[in-house]
């Protein structure tokens, strides 16, 4: 077997570009992606990870550019300085982006029916504009970052959905997303 062969063969953890390969077929499809399947844990966890981050960028990349998108602002809220807080049509699109993309597959990977899967695009987007008003809220504030509470919020409440049952074990897994997103915001 030739480097090349190696180098593109399904088995090889660092062929990144091979867990994207029939993405039409199994994207919204239950159970765990085929082509990040592997013997060996750390395969599958390195693959699982860096197709969740190329989904979480992507959908990165599209909210800022519907960000970008004059929209008509839906409500106003007051802030610490003088500029009113402004949630629009927009800022929805934002989130509902990140649950399409991202919440709304690995909710079908996790064995969730439909309606379970699709509901995670209103929580999502739902998620984002409460992000959005913690951030924009306190923006002003000397007692805390703003951005970090925002993301906590974001990252906990994510959790707290995407759990399929809350247990005692699982417990951690929330203050660890909410850990993430803080650190993120």
């Amino acid at each position: 077997m030739s480097a090349l062969d190696a180098a593109q063969s399904p088995e090889n953890p660092f062929a990144v570009w091979t867990i994207f390969h029939g993405i039409h077929r199994w994207y919204f499809a239950r159970g765990c992606p085929p082509t990040v399947r592997s013997d060996r844990g750390w395969v599958q966890g390195l693959r699982l990870s860096i197709l969740l981050g190329v989904m979480g960028v992507v959908s990165g990349w599209l909210s800022t550019l519907i960000g970008r998108i004059p929209s008509p602002v839906l409500f106003t809220f007051p802030t610490l300085d003088s500029a009113p807080g402004m949630v629009s049509v927009s800022s929805f699109a934002m989130g509902a982006t990140y649950g399409l993309l991202v919440l709304m597959p690995l909710s079908r990977w996790l064995g969730r029916p439909w309606m379970m899967a699709v509901a995670s695009v209103p929580v999502s987007s739902a998620t984002f504009v409460l992000a959005m008003w913690v951030a924009l809220r306190h923006l002003q504030s000397e007692t805390y970052d703003s951005l970090m509470v925002a993301g906590a919020v974001g990252g906990g409440v994510l959790a707290v959905w995407m759990i399929p049952s809350f247990r005692f074990r699982t417990g951690w897994l929330i203050a660890l997303a909410a850990l993430v997103g803080g650190g993120c915001g």
